[in-house]
């Protein structure tokens, strides 16, 4: 890693060595990827990836802040969708982006699960946050944008709105392994395995996340808002990929959002 610039031409060789064809647009510094993808769909109807070394405002689920300083690979991935796309294919789209991101961190000798929907996460630590938003033009949707921020070669993640350490929660493939990686690398093969799995009509979604995914079998707090949170056991998934828990009061309630925090029954 002596010696290497993270660059347009970089990536562009990554993505060529990882047989991924996609238009790029690269930045060094942008507020964010997924405000930039939207714009330029809607300005110039274009779809693709794009990057930035660094971005402003990386924002996650919510709305809150994503930490987005230099040595992460922060990307938008946007795909143009059909009029009658269903909930079902966007969400399934985002979860196979997770698993994507888990099998390009392995490859770099980084072992990671996923916690639903879309963290993945490195002994028990935030390595990768994943959004979506829909474009839609009316009532129609039009385009769906997947950004993701891992973390790659962040050292220290300082400290966060309330004086806590960052660290605490979150990790970097640096922190795990001692030494810095390829993060256009990283970005080539998450968007080769993402589309691997999206074009293959035998891949079956539902079964491998069911392998990875750290939720599963687990006690869990959903807060769906800030006055509405439930508390049980992650027993299964949907067809879709939606969360099925069985509430503290026996009932089971099928979760299709909400930011979930897992408490192991395996003492």
């Amino acid at each position: 890693m002596k010696g290497y610039i993270l660059s347009k031409q970089t990536l562009e060789k990554s993505l060529e060595e990882n047989k991924v064809k996609i238009s790029l647009t690269f930045y060094n510094t942008t507020d964010s990827t997924n405000t930039r993808a939207k714009q330029l769909f809607l300005e110039k109807g274009k779809t693709g990836l794009c990057f930035a070394a660094e971005q402003s405002y990386g924002r996650g689920r919510q709305n809150r802040g994503f930490v987005s300083n230099k040595g992460g690979a922060y990307f938008s991935l946007a795909m143009g969708v059909n009029d009658e796309s269903d909930f079902k294919q966007i969400f399934g789209s985002v979860l196979t982006m997770s698993l994507a991101v888990r099998s390009a961190l392995e490859a770099h000798g980084v072992g990671a699960v996923v916690k639903w929907p879309n963290d993945v996460m490195v002994n028990g630590k935030k390595i990768c946050g994943i959004m979506s938003e829909m474009v839609y033009c009316g009532t129609i949707p039009k385009c769906l944008i997947i950004g993701v921020g891992i973390n790659v070669n962040t050292a220290d993640f300082g400290t966060g709105d309330n004086g806590e350490s960052i660290s605490d929660i979150a990790t970097s493939v640096f922190i795990e392994k001692g030494e810095k990686a390829d993060i256009a690398d990283i970005t080539a093969k998450t968007i080769a395995e993402f589309f691997k799995r999206l074009f293959n009509p035998d891949y079956n979604l539902i079964e491998e996340y069911k392998l990875y995914c750290e939720t599963l079998y687990n006690k869990v707090r959903v807060v769906k808002s800030s006055n509405n949170t439930v508390n049980g056991e992650a027993i299964r998934l949907t067809d879709e990929g939606f969360l099925i828990i069985k509430r503290e009061d026996g009932e089971e309630e099928v979760i299709q959002y909400g930011d979930v925090s897992v408490r192991s029954f395996r003492q």
